[in-house]
């Protein structure tokens, strides 16, 4: 028996090709929703709408590859189309209806995780209101093309059957308007968070790395142009195969740069007791912590990667760290040792275990305070510390 249904075994076709590219990036963009559920939900708790929607998007991407393998068993992919069997067209203009529906929901679904995501971290002003305006602009777009599509004949029966009186759009310049506008679409999204990365003040490899990331956005936009190449082929809807090869290539794709971003707290150390907090202080009662104002300001003036991309509610409440190399005195001992210093501005969390002479975490008169985590502190005095202390 053939790949196609009603056709001979030797029937020239690349649906198989088309649908385990199809299959392949599907298993990878899920490796990748994985990943991000598992940071966002288990390692800093903060799912927010963003993760849902890509969450989402990736079922319907899901779904747009279901739809593309079996279309290639009814005709999908096909070189020659004088080969198409007659009782193969109404099956196979049925899931071209599916999923080039799929196909754009999915592409609307990743973009906006990215617009939502961006609220996270653009200032207010003007930036806070360009990203508004991008994300309702390419909603209405989005949802226009769904329209469009779901219309494109009256009855929508000819679509699939040509039999049925009535009419069809002109499908070859529909095609070519709406894949331009999402081209200059995809490039706004990838754009905007851009200006915002580069006036950040973060460690200049960690904003290569940062700008690096989201630049994998536009490729994106060079498979949409690629998809474009394909589209003059589509007055005969049986040459549809290089054009869903591509699009179930950009979906997937989109879901991929959506994830990839949030992942970076994967890669760092000490990630539990970043977020579980540290044990009681070993401090000696001889010792008096002498941190200054100063370095809680210097601490406040860095943001890492993780600040910028992985905050839940808003710019007030903000967890920073410094690698500044500047000696902290203790009394009369100073540290050995060069530690990571993070400053948490706000009142410090009342599940995290103070020292008996303070009142961490408890009513203190509403004032926000600086608070630092210190690891593996080693002074002259030989007393260890890595427990939070108030700054």
């Amino acid at each position: 028996m053939g790949w196609i249904h009603n056709t001979p075994d030797n029937t020239a076709t690349n649906g198989p090709t088309t649908a385990a590219v199809a299959s392949v990036l599907s298993g990878v963009s899920f490796c990748f929703i994985c990943l991000r559920g598992y940071v966002r939900s288990r390692l800093i708790h903060a799912l927010g709408i963003d993760d849902w929607i890509i969450f989402i998007t990736w079922i319907l991407t899901c779904g747009f590859t279901v739809v593309t393998a079996i279309q290639t068993t009814w005709g999908l992919g096909m070189k020659h189309v004088d080969d198409m069997p007659p009782q193969n067209i109404y099956p196979f203009g049925q899931l071209e209806l599916a999923g080039f529906s799929l196909y754009i929901l999915s592409i609307l679904g990743f973009k906006l995780s990215l617009l939502v995501s961006y609220f996270r971290f653009v200032p207010q002003g003007m930036c806070k209101y360009g990203v508004t305006c991008v994300l309702v602009s390419c909603t209405l777009f989005h949802l226009s093309c769904l329209i469009v599509q779901l219309n494109q004949c009256h009855p929508i029966a000819k679509k699939w059957d040509p039999t049925v009186p009535g009419r069809c759009i002109n499908q070859i310049p529909y095609y070519m308007a709406s894949s331009a506008l999402a081209v200059v679409f995809d490039f706004a999204v990838m754009f905007l968070p851009l200006p915002v990365i580069l006036k950040t003040k973060i460690q200049l490899r960690k904003k290569v790395m940062l700008l690096g990331l989201f630049a994998l956005g536009f490729f994106i936009t060079g498979i949409q142009i690629i998809r474009i190449q394909f589209l003059k082929d589509l007055s005969n809807p049986l040459n549809s195969g290089p054009v869903v090869l591509w699009s179930t290539v950009e979906a997937n794709l989109g879901v991929i740069v959506a994830c990839i971003p949030v992942l970076s707290p994967l890669f760092k150390q000490n990630r539990d007791n970043y977020n579980k907090g540290t044990p009681e202080s070993t401090w000696g009662n001889t010792i008096t912590p002498s941190i200054t104002s100063h370095s809680c300001m210097v601490a406040r003036n860095h943001m890492s990667e993780d600040d910028l991309l992985d905050r839940e509610k808003d710019n007030n409440n903000r967890l920073t760290s410094t690698n500044s190399r500047e000696p902290i005195n203790i009394g009369n001992g100073h540290i050995l040792r060069e530690t990571d210093v993070v400053i948490v501005n706000q009142l410090a969390p009342a599940h995290l275990t103070p020292p008996h002479d303070t009142e961490l975490g408890g009513r203190m008169k509403g004032n926000y305070e600086c608070w630092a985590r210190s690891t593996n502190m080693t002074i002259h005095d030989g007393f260890s510390s890595h427990s939070l202390d108030r700054i």
